[in-house]
């Protein structure tokens, strides 16, 4: 059975914006840690907003600082049941450096079925590579309650294929008006059904570029679409990733290679690289 959202209504939906669309404030405000710190877990939504079991959520992060720095950058998402403040990671390193206005740019987005029990508490951390801490935004939308809950599979765990170096994935090189060549990500180690794929440019000096990026199965050779996205940067050192396409259901075995590539409309910045989270259960 696949998980598509848009087979259902659903009967509780929270967000963390409640002030308006203001694009300094949107969402909460969460500081990533210097030179790839793990960070500190910040609370984006409260215990007492959480009525439902959570099966569906939105985030977006942005409003990184724009700079000739180096913003590589990962998060993880954690709860706590108990609604307090000890987190166990739901998803951690996605990758999402330099990502650009929320409202303006989208900045960067995922998308994926969870099982977060009602009465929990979640909160996001992350680090960066450069020096000096920053703060950005991530706006939430948690979604529970299905309509037709025999049509929506729900996740019970996650696993992220790429190792960091840092706060950095595993590299590739998009092709110049043309596909790149298939770059590994890792190997899957647990059974998923839905794959969510994060990208950033390890750059000081950016263009103005859009890249098409795509993860596949298979074995470098023999390959199958799962899911892609659309990275666009600019010479003001931001990027951005919409919500979809990004995230799609694909039944993926354990033991299963990723791989990752592009193609951009122009000689591309060099220091793209990549992560996938996969969820399963």
């Amino acid at each position: 059975m696949l998980a598509l959202p848009h087979t259902n209504s659903w009967g509780f939906v929270y967000s963390n914006q409640t002030n308006g669309i203001d694009t300094n404030a949107i969402g909460t405000s969460v500081t990533l840690a210097a030179s790839d710190g793990a960070g500190t877990w910040t609370e984006i939504a409260a215990a007492g907003s959480v009525t439902a079991e959570i099966q569906y959520m939105h985030l977006m992060i942005g409003n990184f600082p724009a700079s000739g720095a180096t913003r590589t950058a990962r998060i993880d998402l954690g709860y706590d049941p108990a609604g307090g403040t000890s987190y166990t990671a739901l998803f951690t390193n996605w990758v999402c450096g330099a990502a650009g206005s929320v409202i303006a740019s989208h900045g960067k987005a995922l998308h994926f079925p969870c099982s977060i029990p009602a009465g929990s508490s979640i909160a996001v951390r992350g680090g960066k590579a450069a020096a000096g801490t920053t703060t950005a935004r991530v706006w939430a939308h948690l979604y529970g309650k299905p309509s037709r809950p025999e049509l929506w599979r729900k996740a019970a765990y996650s696993e992220t294929v790429g190792t960091l170096t840092g706060s950095v994935g595993p590299g590739f090189t998009p092709g110049n008006a043309s596909w790149g060549s298939w770059a590994s990500l890792g190997t899957t180690t647990k059974k998923a059904f839905w794959a969510q794929l994060g990208v950033q440019i390890d750059n000081t000096t950016k263009n103005t570029e859009g890249t098409l990026v795509q993860l596949g199965i298979g074995d470098g050779t023999n390959m199958h679409l799962i899911c892609d996205t659309h990275l666009w940067s600019n010479t003001n050192e931001q990027e951005q990733c919409p919500l979809i396409p990004n995230g799609a259901p694909w039944e993926i075995p354990a033991g299963a290679e990723l791989w990752v590539r592009g193609n951009c409309n122009a000689a591309p910045a060099s220091g793209y690289n990549a992560t996938a989270v996969l969820f399963g259960g």
